[in-house]
């Protein structure tokens, strides 16, 4: 074989080398789908390493790993500056910008969004914690995000100050200590130092470790935590996600339905309580004040208003203006939101105030016992006529007793002094000339009634169980309301039965449907009867909150007992 034709092949056999040594940096086709997940299988600096002084980190993965997904997981605290990163193979160094600060312990994250190339995510979070000094910190929190979708979200920890004035800004400040959730929400925060912290659960959607406003869900803590030589580790942290509320309301239309009333728009559910007294209605022409008879919600999202007025001219404009206009987050209108301006329209509408019940149909079985009965109207009604001819009957004779409850002048809801009887039939009705506007000049033709038998006792179950007071951090309610809520997981709408625990937290939850239950409890501190979520900054605190580890199976005729909530461990 010739010189020429030696190296001919020499370069073929070379090149023929590199193609596979090329190759076998993507996954191979064909074969099993891979649904493992990626590892870390070897790091420099090792785990728990000190008197580090290289100022790089070097990654082994089991697998090829996405190199973007990689990038949006990577953090290390405190930082040194910007990360870069040098790949070879399944390796990657971590070169910070910094140097890294003496006697200090580090500690890299790797999130759970992680992906290798077939796109199967770490099943948990990774941390490095390695020291430039002598001594690794080891304190640590631990606890679970509570969420339709709990896994990938960023805990973020701040070191507070004990004296002073609060100035934490998580929308400015860098976290301090961080961490990612796994698929199940729970996390753990390692390698802390001694101190007071705050920490925050933030579904981070621009990975730039900062809170974004209305942006990034959030979920704050019951208090602070603090980390001493005597209490090293905090567990059962928990938290619920929401979203902060910082949109003004505004009025989006109002538009005349005929010549007395007038269908007002918002863009969100405004807070009713002092609305209607800060109403006023101006002719534009003459300047002249309109009278307001009843301003109501007409929905029960509340978006959607129906305003009453004396006759209106059909030829004329009117401004309308809510000098109360604020939504329930204590957002206010501006000037410009708080005002509309509507032409008079005409007619008028000489029906009958229309009732519909929340019963789907007449005759209805299988209703639930911890259904709340609510009416709605067509129209502004005369709520104290209306709430003197409504009755609640059993068996059509024996009248059940409670209260007719009202907001504004179009919903009601009856509010029995007893949960209704499994079995029993029932029929709701207003007689017919307690039924007219607030007018008083439209009666309706007959009375309105519906029956509906509530689901037989062999078919339902129930879930009795205890709160534990320490679950609050003391043995004292001080007068707040423990509530405890089954969620039903097996229905689509999923809506939450409410009870609330006796002093010594006790509770029973009777009378439930078959299915998959989800159990809670909180302390209502504040009595307003729903969890309050707290917010970032100014700092307010969540209430206190927990979850039963387990989803419970009820079945019919088969009571579920000794339900213990506490701290997560």
């Amino acid at each position: 074989m010739g010189t020429s034709l030696r190296g001919t092949v020499l370069r073929l056999v070379l090149t023929t080398l590199a193609g596979v040594g090329c190759a076998s940096q993507v996954p191979p086709a064909g074969g099993p789908p891979d649904t493992v997940p990626p590892e870390i299988i070897f790091t420099v600096p090792a785990e728990g390493e000190l008197h580090v002084r290289q100022g790089e980190v070097l990654l082994r993965f089991s697998e090829y790993v996405d190199r973007r997904s990689f990038r949006e997981s990577v953090f290390l605290s405190p930082s040194a500056g910007a990360l870069t990163f040098e790949w070879s193979g399944t390796e990657v160094r971590i070169i910070p910008s910094d140097t890294l600060r003496e006697a200090t312990t580090f500690i890299l994250t790797v999130g759970s969004d992680l992906s290798d190339t077939r796109n199967n995510t770490m099943t948990g979070s990774f941390t490095l914690a390695f020291s430039t000094g002598g001594v690794i910190d080891s304190c640590a929190i631990s606890g679970r995000v509570y969420d339709e979708s709990p896994g990938g979200v960023m805990i973020y920890a701040y070191e507070v100050p004990d004296a002073g004035p609060d100035t934490l800004n998580p929308a400015k400040a860098r976290p301090g200590y961080l961490t990612q959730t796994g698929a199940d929400g729970s996390y753990r925060l390692s390698n802390m130092k001694y101190g007071r912290y705050r920490v925050l659960a933030v579904r981070d959607v621009f990975k730039n470790l900062r809170y974004d406003i209305q942006t990034d869900m959030y979920g704050m803590p019951s208090g602070d935590v603090r980390l001493s030589p005597s209490a090293r580790e905090f567990t059962g942290l928990t938290f619920r996600l929401t979203v902060e509320d910082t949109l003004r309301p505004y009025i989006t239309t109002a538009k005349a339905v005929d010549g007395e009333r007038v269908i007002v728009r918002f863009n969100e559910k405004p807070d009713g309580r002092h609305l209607s007294e800060g109403i006023s209605i101006i002719d534009t022409l003459l300047g002249s004040a309109l009278r307001v008879l009843d301003f109501s919600p007409a929905d029960t999202g509340g978006r959607e208003f129906q305003l009453v007025t004396v006759p209106r001219d059909s030829a004329a404009a009117y401004r309308l203006t809510l000098r109360n206009l604020s939504d329930p987050a204590g957002n206010d209108a501006d000037s410009a939101g708080r005002s509309v301006v509507f032409t008079g329209g005409g007619g008028s509408d000489t029906l009958a105030p229309r009732v519909t019940f929340n019963i789907k149909k007449d005759s209805a079985t299988g209703v639930s016992p911890h259904l709340k009965l609510r009416m709605s109207f067509s129209r502004a009604v005369d709520t104290t006529a209306v709430g003197g001819g409504f009755s609640l009957t059993t068996g059509g004779s024996s009248r059940v007793p409670g209260t007719l409850t009202w907001e504004g002048s179009m919903l009601a809801q009856f509010n029995p002094e007893s949960p209704a009887a499994p079995g029993t039939w029932y029929q709701a009705g207003i007689v017919a000339d307690s039924l007219r506007d607030v007018g008083g000049s439209r009666v309706a033709d007959s009375a309105v009634s519906v029956r509906y038998r509530i689901t037989e006792e062999r078919f339902l179950g129930s879930i009795e169980g205890r709160v534990s007071t320490m679950a609050w951090g003391d043995t004292n309610l001080g007068g707040a309301s423990t509530l405890v809520a089954a969620r039903n997981l097996s229905v689509s709408d999923r809506g939450e039965i409410v009870v609330e625990a006796d002093g010594e937290g006790a509770f029973i939850v009777d009378h439930i449907p078959e299915g998959l239950y989800l159990i809670s409890a909180y302390r209502d501190a504040n009595g307003n009867r729903r969890f309050d979520y707290g917010s970032p900054y100014p700092a307010g605190f969540a209430e206190k909150y927990f979850v039963y580890p387990d989803t419970l199976k009820i079945r019919p005729g088969w009571p579920v007992g000794g339900v213990l909530l506490g701290p997560v461990k």
